[in-house]
């Protein structure tokens, strides 16, 4: 049940458009033309585009991957073809951020059915995991390994709603893989940062160092190991799970220290799983994952907002005191209550969801942050990737994948050159030491289960049941308010497409009580700087953390619109 109509390409066709598209990219990337900015120190990270495209679009962390994408499109792919096009060129040049050794969330808008498909393919934890010792950190190594789920993730999208070859899909990213790619500047400023780190592990080390330093940007960075591994699973991809791929993963894991076995591969599952709805405004339905993602906060924000009867500022005249403290009051709510999420317990994020009908205007007053038991957490990811894309039948994707932290658990197979996530860290233990945060009940390691996560890929449909809105992000908890805001921005306050995105914005996660903004447009408002210090311990300071790439894609008339946001991959 494809998503368009199947299209019969010549493989020399294809390669000399990939070629093509991998030419323009590595030598038109470096001479856009820069648009201006407020802090002149941040020209040259933060990019804002917004551009028009007839045949669809597809926006991802990297600019050449995103071309791969466009080019599928080209070649008559449809959004689910273009997604796995893109997502395997991010396993190879976002390595900080994603990878076959990683999982994922993915939306899917089938125009031809009107029906919003959500398919989990987030890592779970081995069988033996038992096994190991409540003293044992799984902050990084051997023993932070899940099992990784993108490759029968892509490949169980594409048997449902792919239109071209499988192994079309696949050959950008082993010509990249093999032939190279330029070392991005936001790539040399995470791996220089975790150096440490990578000079522990050989084969990490020999893909990302020469001479024992970090490659600098623009330098040549190649993994023959993985483009060996790509040809395979473009021609088999279950050999990831059950041939001779999975036989090279577990012999090298094991060689590590770690516990996967070849069993927690051949069982390992992914599931369609039915998506959470809600109503945005006038018309418009949200579509977001469920239980273990930021989804339900995300309805749960909106949801309770509408219940304080903000749904009716677009063109209207606001108090920003009142507005954004609202604000900051419903999104510390939602995360002193984010453990009713927890999917081994489906009664409590029935009654999560339930909580804005009871919410009162008068529990997010200024005193809330005092009366919420703050005993919950959720922390930071940083090593995580997003994509959109949209095609001209009128079918989308938004796809969230991670490693989880920068370069995940820091060891890369030299047999696969595949770099393993550090998911297992995502569970309790006994807190974590260095975001001062509690465990959380329900989220406790256990064989086979799911940690909680704030993935939130994000698709609105409006009442003809045309996409709207495609979009998602990386940054943790950051994802889940700024999605919130992106919505409140569009189709609350009528913002227009750039500065929906560009604009400014605000985060409080409960734990720690401080709120914090994004500062690339620095605000002149006494008012809203007002806001920022009622009542709570405020920072009001530029943080590297809330530049995260948030990408959308809007459908106009016959165009599609690309929004790009503050763009945090440096090219």
């Amino acid at each position: 049940m494809g998503l368009g109509r199947k299209e019969i390409i010549s493989p020399l066709l294809l390669l000399l458009i990939i070629q093509n598209i991998l030419l323009n990219s590595l030598s038109v990337a470096g001479r856009r033309k820069q648009p201006a900015f407020s802090n002149p120190k941040l020209k040259e990270e933060y990019k804002n585009d917004v551009r028009s495209y007839s045949l669809g679009a597809v926006t991802s962390d990297s600019h050449i991957c995103s071309e791969i994408g466009g080019g599928i499109l080209r070649l008559g792919g449809n959004a689910v073809d273009a997604a796995i096009s893109t997502e395997f060129c991010l396993y190879v040049t976002d390595v900080q951020a994603t990878g076959l050794g990683g999982g994922g969330k993915m939306m899917i808008y089938s125009k031809r059915e009107n029906k919003v498909y959500f398919l989990n393919f987030r890592e779970t934890s081995p069988i033996l995991t038992s096994k190991i010792p409540k003293d044992i950190n799984f902050r990084r190594g051997p023993l932070s390994i899940g099992i990784p789920g993108n490759v029968l993730g892509l490949y169980t999208a594409w048997k449902k709603f792919g239109s071209l070859k499988w192994k079309f899909l696949i050959r950008p990213a082993i010509v990249l893989a093999i032939r190279g790619f330029k070392m991005s500047k936001h790539l040399y400023m995470c791996t220089k940062n975790v150096a440490k780190y990578i000079r522990k592990d050989r084969a990490l080390r020999r893909t990302l160092m020469r001479r024992k330093k970090i490659k600098r940007p623009g330098e040549l960075i190649k993994n023959r190991a993985l483009g060996r591994t790509l040809k395979k699973i473009s021609i088999d991809p279950m050999s990831f799970y059950r041939g001779k791929v999975a036989d090279d993963i577990v012999r090298d894991i094991k060689k590590a220290g770690g516990i996967l076995t070849k069993e927690d591969l051949t069982s390992f599952r992914v599931t369609w799983e039915k998506p959470l709805s809600f109503k945005v405004g006038s018309g418009l339905v949200g579509y977001v994952p469920g239980a273990n993602s930021g989804g339900p906060q995300v309805k749960y924000i909106i949801d309770t907002l509408k219940t304080l009867k903000y749904s009716f500022l677009k063109g209207k005249s606001i108090d920003p005191n009142r507005f954004y403290q609202k604000i900051l009051d419903v999104f510390k709510l939602s995360f002193a209550e984010r453990t009713r999420i927890a999917k081994k317990n489906p009664f409590k994020i029935k009654n999560f969801l339930k909580l804005p009908a009871i919410t009162s205007d008068r529990r997010t007053t200024n005193s809330a942050h005092s009366a919420i038991q703050s005993d919950r957490f959720v922390k930071y990811e940083h090593g995580t990737s997003h994509l959109n894309t949209f095609d001209r039948f009128g079918n989308a994707v938004a796809l969230t994948s991670s490693i989880n932290t920068q370069l995940g658990s820091m060891i890369m197979s030299p047999k696969t050159g595949i770099l393993f996530n550090n998911q297992m860290s995502d569970f309790n233990k006994q807190g974590n030491k260095k975001y001062q945060l509690p465990p959380v009940e329900g989220n406790e390691a256990r064989p086979k289960s799911e940690p909680l996560s704030s993935m939130c890929p994000l698709i609105v449909v409006d009442k003809n049941k045309n996409v709207k809105m495609v979009s998602g992000g990386s940054g943790g908890p950051l994802i889940i308010t700024t999605l919130a805001q992106i919505l409140i921005n569009r189709f609350w306050l009528g913002l227009p497409y750039d500065e929906t995105i560009s604009r400014w914005r605000i985060h409080h996660q409960d734990i720690p009580n401080r709120d914090s903004t994004s500062n690339i447009y620095r605000t002149t408002s006494k008012q809203v700087r007002n806001v920022f210090m009622i009542a709570y311990k405020f920072q009001l300071h530029e943080n590297d953390i809330f530049n995260q790439l948030v990408t959308r894609t809007v459908k106009k008339s016959d165009t599609t619109k690309i929004i790009k946001s503050m763009k945090r991959i440096l090219d």
